[in-house]
């Protein structure tokens, strides 16, 4: 079933790769549009494919000619045209009479844009209805677009291990219901099957396409629908289906992603790589390069090194800041240019830097034209083919991509911890300082995303030689920890600089009542406290006289580490006690307030 098609247009201003005007005799690239909705990213999709592909347009039920006109003038800009006149779950609940008049409304109305006329789709599908009116609307359509002069094509339902009617059987059907005439002179002849339907059964394709070749002998054959709905076997379905390796005379490919405007529009969606890459001549290299070094020459310049992939070429990429990796389009050629920004970019800020072969293993290869205290990203992506033929091989490996730091105002030397019961101490030493304001200390527990501001330490400003610095971060609750410093210019900026490890607070191993501090105070105090074990606990307030006169707490407590704060705004001044009981551990603190 597929939605009531919307058409949402915009006009595109595409540089697509130079193609044929005339479909491909010996290879069809197919993908299909259940709806062209979306049109923008669609037609981006499509421009930006290594082959002019073969784009199946479903004509919705019930839908006038008249509201696809735009959408396939668009559409036809970037690719060959496939009209399916109607979906087969919708063939039976036409009449011969409404079927014909279809045929009639859609030829004269897009008849110069469509390439191939879909006559038919699934026709031995045992959902399409009395299997003589089938044959009638299939053969009617066909007579209409062959005396327009128009190509045709029938889908056929691949169905030999899950069909609930023998008659059903694509090869039964085919000989009990095709005439002649459209077995001599139908142009194309595609086999729809989806594995997910018919129990995962792997036919032997090159079997079922020797037979059909007998059977439609002058017609171009292939695969007219695939597709599954399962995202952990997208990639490995138009893999199989698109790279299959199919001798039959007339075979020409097809496949017709099913699922293509839900799985590579917009093109940045990892699958939309996926099929151009199965599409291409060139099949990507095996192994991408590794291990990418950097050496920092100055402000504004790097020298770069790596481990070549598999590939027979390679191009280096660059980006300001951190990000994704780069989109390449298979099939294009990215100039290079050692001064970072004036190269060819993706589009999405990545910059050829180098695009050839003449680098080998660990050569070194200089980027200039960066900013000062800017971080960059950089990969070297491996490619086969030759200009124009490129496939690319996007894969991340070890080291690559990996994140160049520019000259920062702050260089760390070391950033280390300690922990003393519940309190962890950060100590780190910078090598030089340019314009430093200070260091803010930002911590997050293990269980959560939000870093928060544990202090704040002066920077020096501007040192040539070696600062050391410290913080105390005191009583922590019991659990790990993670620490970053955000050092902040004068002006502002700031740069990350995260701590290697995860200080660890434990159970405390005793019950314990600290001296509240400040003491004397007025009005507020703090009180801490420790629980080595799951307990009821109790912290309450007397006066000189041993009268209660507040309960701070009296509860079930887990065992950690606490800190209470006692507000005593309602007090008079003078002598108190602080008393806490747990199980067996009774113990009371002198509180003094001043007023």
């Amino acid at each position: 079933m597929k939605k009531t098609i919307l058409l949402l247009i915009a006009i595109l201003t595409i540089s697509p790769l130079t193609y044929s005007t005339v479909i491909d005799t010996n290879h069809v690239y197919g993908l299909t549009l259940d709806a062209v909705n979306g049109l923008a990213r669609i037609d981006t999709a499509l421009a930006r494919l290594c082959k002019k592909p073969t784009t199946r347009i479903v004509f919705d039920e019930w839908v006038a000619a008249t509201d696809y006109v735009q959408a396939v003038n668009e559409i036809k800009k970037y690719s060959f045209v496939m009209g399916e006149l109607l979906d087969s779950y919708y063939v039976g609940q036409y009449t011969t009479a409404q079927y014909t008049a279809r045929a009639i409304e859609y030829l004269n109305t897009l008849g110069t844009k469509v390439d191939i006329w879909e006559i038919g789709n699934e026709i031995n599908g045992e959902w399409l209805g009395t299997t003589s009116d089938v044959v009638i609307k299939m053969d009617t359509a066909y007579k209409i677009f062959k005396a327009a002069g128009k190509k045709t094509a029938l889908t056929l339902y691949y169905n030999k291990d899950c069909y609930s009617n023998a008659k059903n059987e694509m090869f039964y059907w085919v000989n009990k219901n095709v005439k002649q005439e459209l077995r001599n002179g139908l142009d194309y002849v595609w086999i729809s099957y989806y594995e997910d339907d018919c129990n995962n059964y792997q036919p032997d394709w090159q079997k079922v396409f020797d037979s059909l070749h007998v059977l439609f002998p002058n017609s171009k054959i292939g695969i007219g629908e695939c597709g599954t709905l399962t995202a952990s076997k997208k990639a490995e379905f138009i893999n199989r289906y698109y790279r299959m390796n199919i001798t039959t005379p007339n075979y020409v490919g097809g496949y017709f992603w099913w699922y293509f405007k839900q799985d590579c529009v917009p093109y940045t969606n990892a699958l939309w790589t996926t099929f151009n890459n199965a599409i291409s001549n060139f099949a990507p290299p095996a192994t991408q390069s590794t291990n990418i070094t950097y050496f920092r020459l100055g402000e504004m310049s790097v020298s770069l090194s790596w481990l070549n992939g598999s590939g027979t070429k390679r191009a280096v990429f660059m980006k300001d800041g951190t990000g994704t990796t780069p989109v390449l389009q298979n099939g294009f050629t990215y100039t290079a240019s050692s001064v970072f920004g004036t190269g060819t970019s993706d589009g999405n800020g990545w910059f050829c830097v180098y695009n050839g072969s003449t680098l080998s293993n660990a050569s070194g290869l200089i980027i200039t034209g960066l900013q000062p205290a800017h971080n960059y990203m950089a990969m070297v992506v491996e490619y086969n083919g030759f200009s124009g033929y490129e496939g690319y091989n996007l894969n991340t490996s070890t080291n690559n991509p990996v994140l160049v730091q520019g000259f920062l105002p702050v260089e760390l030397s070391s950033f280390n911890f300690s922990v003393t019961g519940n309190d962890v101490t950060l100590k780190w030493i910078t090598a030089f300082e340019v314009n430093n304001s200070g260091f803010n200390i930002e911590r997050r527990d293990k269980e959560s995303e939000v870093w928060t501001n544990a202090g704040f330490v002066k920077g020096k400003g501007s040192s040539s030689v070696p600062v050391s610095y410290s913080f105390e971060d005191k009583n922590l609750q019991a659990g790990k920890y993670k620490y970053r410093l955000r050092q902040v210019d004068y002006n502002g900026s700031f740069t990350y600089y995260s701590l290697n490890g995860e200080p660890s607070v434990g159970i405390p191993v005793k019950f314990e009542l600290s001296q509240n501090y400040p003491n004397p105070f007025n009005p507020v105090t703090r009180i801490d406290f420790s629980i080595p074990l799951d307990s009821r606990a109790s912290l309450r307030i007397y006066d000189i006289t041993g009268k209660e006169i507040k309960t701070l707490f009296n509860e079930y407590k887990q065992a950690g580490y606490y800190t209470i704060t006692f507000d005593a705004t309602n007090f008079t001044s003078g002598i108190y006690f602080c008393k806490m009981t747990a199980e067996r551990y009774t113990k009371t603190i002198r509180m003094v307030i001043v007023k």
